[in-house]
């Protein structure tokens, strides 16, 4: 009964750790996204040479912006049980620990006779694996992109600001 607890738990961490990564992995993509939107109307709005860029606009933007990342965020969000699904797809465990971790998260179903082998099972491999790799960081292109938006804007806005200060001289 003692290493069936401590299994659950080093499952339950395991399982915990995996899906605390594909948060915060989806957080940075999102916010990547958002502010390759932000970046990209600011490029708009300096090629138009509209100036609606004080900071009631800005502001109103930035707040869009936190607003769709955490709409994005909580519907793509993903549960534990997922995240244990992902992790034997990705890791070729032929369910193996998204059924241990399905037998151990049900207070009735911790007490069947499968409940041990399979969580004992589960706990084999997990030492033997390594999580992490199953769930690589995939915000590269997102990533990437807001880069080269607020490059643009930047750039952009360098030019936008000469081009005022020559017609004031």
């Amino acid at each position: 009964m003692v290493r069936s607890e401590a299994s659950r738990c080093q499952l339950s961490a395991v399982v915990r750790a995996a899906t605390k990564r594909t948060l915060v992995q989806q957080v940075i993509e999102q916010i990547a996204l958002a502010l390759t939107g932000i970046f990209a109307g600011a490029v708009l709005v300096l090629l138009l040479g509209t100036q609606i860029l004080d900071e009631r606009w800005m502001a109103l933007v930035a707040a869009a912006a936190a607003g769709f990342v955490i709409w994005r965020v909580r519907r793509r969000r993903l549960t534990e049980y997922c995240v244990a699904q992902l992790l034997d797809d990705r890791l070729g465990l032929r369910d193996t620990l998204s059924t241990a971790w399905f037998l151990t998260s049900k207070p009735q179903k911790r007490e069947s006779t499968l409940a041990p082998l399979q969580v004992a099972r589960a706990e084999e491999l997990l030492l033997a694996l390594n999580t992490e790799s199953a769930l690589p960081f995939t915000g590269r292109r997102a990533c990437m992109w807001a880069a080269v938006s607020a490059f643009l804007a930047a750039g952009r806005s360098e030019e936008h600001t000469s081009e005022l200060q020559s017609h004031h001289d």
